[in-house]
């Protein structure tokens, strides 16, 4: 590509983000920690739900070294609602490896900060990019639809040679003197302007440079993999009721929805009925015998790789000799106590079944 055309590209782009750029809470921070964050945090998550989150967080672990000193527990109940919770626990393990072995400081080579538990490549790139202005190429999903559309690279861009082609694409045009701005302008571009569904492209500030464009293909870009099916779990939880007290369990520290609180409960097995899988889980699971008293309501919710449509039970305890496997801890606790927990979301929708049920019941049977 001709010089002067990539100057007029750069050109363009940048002039058009000086002008539009959305005024975030993230935007021109001079606190690695904070653009650390803010990343970890847009993975996965629309800007919209993440800047209540971003402040919230920010107000209960200001610095890294507050963050790495923090409990596990109160760092799930400050990420309770965001989902994809590895992240946040990833995020913990690494502020703890910068401040033990970098005095909580960026680390000088990329390749020290990259290799840090959830970082990987391209969050590595986004943090030194804004912050130190290193002229590496920050390439996140917005990116690749742009340069996917802009080329009409036929690869799918989550494959590796997607990848690849995604990159020689943006080097082509990459602006190494304002690299911070320049990958946060086509993230900007892409949010904006080059969407998914029913792109802007005649206000588009690239348009002349858009082969999709010219070509009216911009619907069938980027390319990707075929998506496996999604598989539904059925599973049944049940709700042990102890007087004025339910059980919570944590699930294990590893793993989906690790250091989680939830009730008691498990899959249905083919040729079984909820109820008999609900008190089969209780007893294989927790050592609890229990006679289920009537069925609470059911919940469905969707995972990044399956879904669960659950059958929720009231349950009377009979007996109960712990022993847990999925789970490293349990708790006997009163309905009003049950936001001091982090609980994982498909679980908070039965706290407001239980809410919702105690409020239809008649005043002398509020015992919760």
């Amino acid at each position: 590509m001709a010089g002067n055309q990539a100057t007029q590209f750069r050109r363009n782009l940048l002039n058009w983000y000086e002008q539009n750029h959305r005024k975030l809470p993230w935007r021109g921070e001079r606190d690695f920690y904070k653009i650390w964050v803010s990343e970890v945090m847009l993975q996965q998550t629309q800007v919209a739900k993440v800047i209540d989150y971003y402040h919230r967080f920010l107000h209960q672990f200001p610095t890294i070294e507050k963050l790495a000193r923090a409990d596990t527990e109160k760092i799930l109940r400050v990420w309770q609602g965001l989902g994809y919770y590895a992240r946040v626990r990833n995020l913990h393990k690494a502020a703890q490896i910068l401040v033990k072995d970098f005095g909580g400081e960026l680390p000088e080579k990329i390749e020290d900060f990259q290799k840090l538990p959830g970082v990987g490549s391209y969050i590595s790139a986004a943090v030194y990019s804004f912050f130190k202005n290193s002229p590496i190429p920050a390439i996140d999903g917005n990116a690749k639809r742009v340069f996917s559309r802009l080329f009409e690279i036929d690869t799918p861009v989550d494959s590796a040679a997607g990848e690849k082609a995604i990159y020689d694409a943006v080097i082509t045009y990459f602006d190494r003197t304002q690299p911070g701005k320049f990958n946060q302008a086509i993230m900007e571009l892409g949010a904006l302007i080059c969407k998914p569904q029913q792109p802007e492209c005649r206000i588009c500030p690239l348009s002349d440079f858009c082969h999709a464009y010219v070509n009216s293909s911009q619907k069938t870009f980027p390319r990707k993999k075929a998506k496996n099916k999604v598989e539904t779990h059925r599973i049944a939880i049940a709700v042990v009721l102890d007087n004025s007290k339910f059980l919570l369990a944590r699930r294990n520290p590893f793993g989906l929805l690790g250091g989680l609180w939830e009730f008691p409960g498990g899959k249905i097995n083919l040729h079984e009925n909820a109820e008999t899988a609900c008190l089969r889980h209780l007893q294989e699971k927790f050592g609890l015998s229990a006679t289920i008293s009537g069925r609470l309501g059911a919940i469905k919710h969707t995972y990044s790789h399956f879904k669960i449509e659950g059958e929720i039970f009231l349950c009377q305890l009979n007996s109960f000799k712990p022993t847990l496997h999925d789970h490293d801890n349990f708790a006997w606790i009163f309905l009003k106590e049950s936001d001091q927990l982090p609980i994982h979301a498909a679980h908070l929708k039965i706290i407001d079944m239980l809410k919702s049920h105690l409020q239809n019941q008649p005043s002398e049977q509020k015992t919760w």
